[in-house]
């Protein structure tokens, strides 16, 4: 077997070996009615649809919306996101605001164009309150969410006003967090060349910065 083979045998059974751990892990959590755990435990395997349900069981209906959506059951990612939204007090702005997004995203898939603009007028409002009396983190988190629903109803346009606020946000004092999101823009935005060359410039600074704290 040459090398190349070896290392590809390798890297499978690693991964199987892996999957079968957080698989039970997830049933022992499940066991335990630790709901949360069980559907972390079933993402990290990559099993969305068990995810969003365990996650919707355990009261996260904000997490089992997106991961609802992912799994193109839209019309339970819109029903879990308006469900959030009504039980969020109007001061958890930031998840209200997400919880919009999704909400937006998955009304667009199923034909509620109005209700769409509607709630991005909303948010468009919501995002100007985002002040300091929120942390850096919920706020970052907000505006990912409205990159991530650009990305979802073919508005390039939000992808990169939520993706360029979040990471000004985060700023180096979370210099992780501003690495993963400068990952996930690079993704999102694949196939503008320009901007693919100007993040990945900014994510080889934000690498520095991290090598620079260890």
């Amino acid at each position: 077997m040459n090398t190349l083979a070896k290392a590809l045998n390798s890297g499978i059974a690693r991964e199987t070996l892996r999957n079968e751990l957080w698989r039970r892990s997830a049933e022992a959590y499940l066991a335990a009615g630790e709901l949360g755990k069980a559907a972390e435990a079933w993402l990290r395997i990559g099993d969305k649809k068990r995810a969003a349900e365990l996650f919707l069981a355990s009261g996260d209906e904000l997490q089992a919306a997106e991961l609802f959506f992912d799994c193109h059951r839209f019309t339970e990612a819109l029903t879990c996101a308006r469900r959030c939204r009504e039980k969020r007090p109007e001061v958890d702005l930031p998840i209200l605001i997400s919880a919009r997004l999704v909400e937006a995203a998955a009304g667009s898939r199923i034909g509620e164009e109005q209700e769409v603009f509607a709630l991005l007028r909303t948010v468009r409002a919501d995002l100007a309150k985002l002040g300091p009396d929120y942390s850096p983190f919920s706020r970052a988190k907000a505006w990912e969410s409205l990159a991530r629903c650009g990305s979802r109803i073919k508005r390039p346009d939000l992808v990169r006003l939520g993706y360029e606020k979040a990471l000004l946000v985060y700023g180096p004092e979370f210099n992780l967090q501003r690495l993963r999101c400068a990952h996930d823009y690079l993704e999102m935005i694949a196939g503008d060349h320009l901007l693919e060359t100007e993040i990945k410039h900014r994510i080889a600074g934000f690498r520095q910065g991290l090598s620079a704290h260890e």
